[in-house]
């Protein structure tokens, strides 16, 4: 997982591992912005039976908590349809 959930950590999520995770996700949506004009877009992050979404836009991300699409699979799949 990329991000962290808890607010008590400081600077959240900093292991080496989720760096390079959040560095290869923030390269997916650079390439995006490189070849297409956006003003934002959405990512699903998949992390075996958890999910989060993020919206970017040209000056960062906002991510949603990470949310158990096994146990709740109307919010995925609500989330989808809508988009």
């Amino acid at each position: 997982d990329p991000f962290e959930d808890d607010d008590e950590l400081p600077d959240g999520a900093d292991s080496d591992e989720r760096r390079n995770v959040r560095g290869q996700i923030i390269g997916y949506a650079a390439e995006i912005f490189a070849y297409q004009h956006r003003t934002h877009l959405f990512s699903l992050v998949i992390l075996g039976h958890y999910a989060r979404f993020v919206r970017w836009d040209r000056s960062g991300a906002v991510f949603s908590k990470k949310i158990n699409y096994a146990d709740k699979p109307k919010l995925l799949s609500d989330f989808i349809w809508r988009f």
